[in-house]
């Protein structure tokens, strides 16, 4: 799950919209990353003041320098979206395994997990896995559990920013409004 920042948003002080994006990079001109440039990344994000994170990365083993950063992170009520994995599998992906992390994985076509998709038990609700985007005048399409989770961080942050309800009803409300297609 290849991506170049960890996105955090933060309620911002002026401007039209109550949102924010702070990009942290984590994986620098390298390809992967670690656990710890993460975890650094996560208390980046946090001291800048984000209140919600979107993690659109990913690996297969646990941490406990990054299970106890993001723990912190959600002790001080910051939301965490996390991609949970561009492999069809029922495995784990770190960090969106983490208990108190939204675990996305990703849709083809509504009601339909995409063929890539991680299936893990403790996935928390399915979007789109695909986007189109345009930089610097190209034109890009994006496929994975890492856009997905893009769009889930993104709902979540313009509804808290429009209408203030609490992250629990944000999070229930998206689950309902997002489920995980059965295998």
């Amino acid at each position: 799950m290849a991506n170049t920042l960890i996105q955090a948003i933060a309620q911002a002080s002026h401007g039209n919209s109550p949102v924010k994006i702070l990009p942290v990079v984590v994986y620098d001109q390298s390809e992967t990353t670690t656990s710890w440039d993460v975890a650094l990344g996560i208390q980046a994000a946090v001291n800048g003041g984000a209140t919600v994170l979107n993690l659109s990365l990913g690996g297969t083993t646990d941490s406990s320098v990054l299970d106890s950063i993001v723990n912190q992170a959600l002790a001080q009520g910051i939301v965490i979206f996390a991609a949970a994995g561009n492999q069809p599998v029922s495995s784990p992906t770190y960090p969106a395994a983490i208990s108190g992390v939204n675990d996305v994985t990703a849709l083809s076509q509504p009601g339909q997990l995409a063929s890539y998709a991680d299936f893990s038990p403790q996935v928390d609700m399915a979007l789109p896995g695909t986007s189109i985007f345009s930089y610097n005048g190209t034109t890009f399409a994006v496929q994975g559990t890492s856009p997905a989770t893009a769009y889930a961080t993104g709902i979540a942050a313009g509804t808290k920013g429009l209408n203030c309800p609490t992250w629990p009803q944000i999070q229930t409300s998206m689950q309902q409004q997002f489920p995980v297609p059965k295998q």
